[in-house]
């Protein structure tokens, strides 16, 4: 039989089986080395659109609150148009009650007495001022708003009076109120 001959000498053999072992050593830590830098190189990806993202968000989020701000506006000038619709709706309702009030404030007026300004407000308190040729002419206007037997006016206050001493004309400024159900049977 043929004996096992090998020409190779053992050193060498080993010196080959050693730097396989490196190399393949060296080929793995490569790869390892690459993959790890892949790994990182995608979280660093995903951290970057992420980070967009937020960014994105964070710009609508910024654009929405302007946007609610806004409505909050708007908000506020509905709510006021909201209360002057309401207040012109109450003046509409009782414009006919406005109407013959005054009809009954021209109906009333005495003689020497000049009304300047007539005022009336949503709880048919009235204010007037004006002039009288005297005091007695002003007690006798005052005597006739109130002792009228419909009770359409009542509380009467006399706010100001002045009288001018030269001339005896009497300036004055009166409030009273009026009854809003007796206003309902005056035509």
């Amino acid at each position: 039989m043929p004996e096992n001959i090998n020409l190779i000498p053992s050193e060498v053999i080993k010196e080959r089986s050693m730097h396989a072992t490196y190399n393949r050593f060296l080929f793995v830590s490569i790869l390892v080395l690459v993959l790890t830098g892949l790994g990182i190189a995608g979280l660093l990806y995903i951290n970057y659109t992420k980070q967009q993202e937020l960014n994105s968000v964070t710009k609508q989020v910024s654009q929405k609150k302007e946007e609610l701000k806004s409505l909050e506006d708007v908000q506020k000038n509905g709510s006021i148009l909201t209360a002057k619709l309401a207040h012109i709706d109450s003046l509409l309702t009782n414009k006919i009650y406005y109407s013959r009030l005054l009809d009954e404030i021209k109906n009333r007026q005495t003689e020497g007495i000049v009304l300047n300004s007539v005022n009336i407000n949503s709880s048919f308190e009235v204010s007037f001022s004006g002039s009288a040729a005297n005091t007695v002419a002003l007690q006798r206007y005052v005597t006739h708003l109130i002792e009228e037997p419909d009770n359409l006016f009542s509380d009467a206050k006399i706010l100001a009076v002045s009288i001018k001493e030269d001339t005896g004309l009497t300036t004055f400024g009166i409030t009273v109120v009026a009854n809003k159900e007796m206003l309902t049977g005056l035509k």
